[in-house]
């Protein structure tokens, strides 16, 4: 039987023959040599016979270095390379299991075949749970239909797809990663398996998303100091003029609502302004121990009137709570937003649930910012039943100018504002939302030891008459106007002064003659704070109001050092002034002027 008609199991192994061909003329190489010497030895002279042998033994020895280079030699070098090939197998292996990008190969239709342990790591699927699956499994809502459309099509062609992918792991959290995917083709150019080399950037992203909101925080903060004084000088005279028509405007008239509505929208753009300066970290607090809980329902109280008629706000306050360190007009800013948000996203109706509770966390929270420590907090909750946020708006919502409202209907200041707050005030905030599912809000506020003192809500009320002199340094005319007319109603003797050096000049003329000097800190030529210094030079004693549109040059911390009785934001309200220089009148009667804590706003 030839070899070709073997049955398989009875064929030699495939590359023997060489190897057996070898050893045979080996064999015959030796035997060659052996009558070689037994000729030399018993033959006299060479026969016809013994020069036959002698020329086999001498072809037998030719060949065996031929046959060594042509059939052995290619034969080794083969082998060689078959080992270093399964070394480099080995070595790709090990390479592609501990790399930390993951590795995911999918024949033609999809369907997963291998993984590699950073795959399982990222998503937090075994390998048995991806073997069979499809990459689908990862997909987290965020695109569209047609980018995965757009994708298919791209590897399906052959062709290389790379990009930036926002895909859902195994607990259901959403990560960023970057991923190139390569067909891989057989001999006739059909695409056999699919080769995805995918890597997380999910921190990387974030880090990128912080440096571009400060980069936008830094420009919206240029932009606000640039307009923030101005506009609030124009909003001073406003509010303070519409106070004053609403004193003399009997309730019943209709000129009464008119002037209502244009003080309600005088009070929302100073809000706007006031949101632009906190979110863009210029904004200054009055940070002091308050009872939570106070400040809540005074907020909530406020934020009835403002609601829709189908909008229901239920108030869920715990007992007394506790006190924190903060700004209660800060803390109101954060209600206000929120629930006006939550509004929003009820356009039928619905409600919204205003909710405080004391918790304790015994680990790290992780919150939109980061985390908050262990410890005990104040956690205040804002929760509505409106239509939810998406993976992708969620991702987006504390962005500056970032905003789902329609044109004219949002600034996309709020929840950026709201952030900023919380972080200032040491807090957290973390937020639950799906479609149709609503939405939720958690601050947290860190708790102190000690107890504050019950929060007053704040009305408006006529200021405190007076008789003081009081010299008001301000370069804005109708403001300067408005402020005379304000105060002389209650009682104060006042000369106004639209430039700086007018004031001075006439202060210096007669020091005695004022017992409140009010100065508006940012003007041309001089400021207030070189106001304050000239002015205290010639009298130490004097009560010194500073005002300010965006204190940004001096703040409210430095005119404290520096010695001023009391620092006022603009825009500011003719009865807010009058109790101010009431205070600084008063303690500069009572205790020694040069104390710089001395009537505090």
């Amino acid at each position: 039987m030839r070899d070709g008609d073997r049955p398989d199991e009875e064929r030699p192994p495939s590359g023997q023959s060489p190897l057996r061909l070898l050893l045979l003329v080996a064999l015959f190489a030796v035997a060659g040599e052996i009558l070689i010497m037994l000729a030399l030895q018993r033959l006299p002279s060479l026969t016809p016979l013994g020069g036959a042998v002698l020329d086999a033994a001498l072809l037998a020895l030719f060949i065996t270095p031929a046959l060594y280079f042509f059939s052995y030699r290619p034969l080794q070098e083969g082998l060689r390379r078959t080992a270093a090939s399964e070394q480099s197998l080995r070595k790709f292996g090990a390479f592609v299991n501990q790399s930390q990008e993951a590795v995911v190969i999918t024949n033609a239709a999809g369907t997963i075949e291998y993984v590699n342990p950073a795959f399982e790591t990222i998503t937090g699927y075994t390998f048995a749970e991806a073997v069979g699956n499809t990459p689908r499994m990862l997909q987290s809502g965020v695109h569209s239909e047609a980018f995965y459309r757009n994708l298919w099509e791209t590897i399906a062609a052959g062709q290389v797809w790379s990009g930036a992918i926002v895909n859902l792991n195994k607990s259901g959290a959403l990560y960023e990663e970057e991923m190139v995917i390569t067909p891989l083709v057989d001999e006739k150019g059909r695409v056999t398996h699919f080769v995805g080399a995918k890597r997380d950037v999910t921190n990387e992203k974030a880090l990128e998303r912080r440096i571009l909101q400060a980069q936008k925080l830094e420009a919206i903060g240029v932009m606000t100091g640039g307009i923030a004084h101005d506009f609030n000088n124009i909003l001073s005279a406003i509010i303070g003029y519409s106070e004053m028509a609403l004193e003399e405007t009997p309730k019943e008239a209709e000129a009464y609502l008119d002037l209502l509505e244009a003080l309600r929208a005088s009070h929302r753009a100073r809000d706007l302004i006031r949101q632009l300066l906190t979110f863009a970290r210029q904004g200054e607090s009055e940070m002091r121990a308050l009872k939570l809980s106070s400040v809540v329902k005074e907020s909530v109280k406020l934020m009835r009137a403002t609601l829709p008629a189908n909008v229901e706000i239920i108030q869920d306050i715990n007992g007394s709570g506790g006190s924190v360190n903060g700004d209660p007009t800060k803390i109101n800013q954060i209600i206000m937003n929120l629930c006006a948000n939550a509004a929003h996203a009820m356009p039928d109706g619905g409600a919204i649930t205003v909710r405080l509770r004391t918790v304790e966390l015994e680990s790290p929270l992780v919150t939109v910012q980061g985390s908050v420590p262990p410890g005990v907090y104040q956690r205040l909750t804002v929760q509505d039943t409106g239509h939810g946020m998406n993976p992708a708006t969620l991702r987006q919502i504390f962005d500056p100018f970032y905003t789902t409202k329609e044109v004219g209907r949002g600034t996309g200041l709020g929840l950026a504002a709201v952030l900023s707050i919380v972080t200032a005030h040491g807090g957290g905030v973390t937020v639950v939302s799906s479609p149709g599912a609503g939405a939720t809000f958690d601050i947290y506020l860190p708790l102190l030891v000690e107890e504050a003192r019950e929060e007053v809500g704040a009305e408006l009320a006529a200021g405190p008459k007076g008789s003081e002199r009081v010299f008001f340094i301000d370069d804005e005319a109708p403001l300067a106007r408005m402020v005379d007319k304000g105060l002389s109603r209650l009682g104060y003797a006042v000369r106004i002064f639209t430039t700086a050096a007018d004031g001075l000049a006439a202060f210096k003329e007669a020091p005695a003659a004022v017992d409140v000097l009010v100065t508006d800190l940012s003007m041309p030529q001089i400021s207030g704070a070189e106001i304050l210094r000239q002015s205290r030079a010639v009298r130490p004693d004097l009560p010194v109001i500073i005002l300010t549109g965006f204190g940004e040059t001096f703040t409210r911390e430095e005119a404290l050092r520096a010695g001023v009785n009391a620092y006022l934001y603009k825009p500011v309200a003719i009865h807010e002034l009058a109790r101010a220089i009431r205070e600084v009148a008063d303690g500069a009667k009572a205790q020694p002027p040069l104390n710089p804590s001395a009537g505090k706003t």
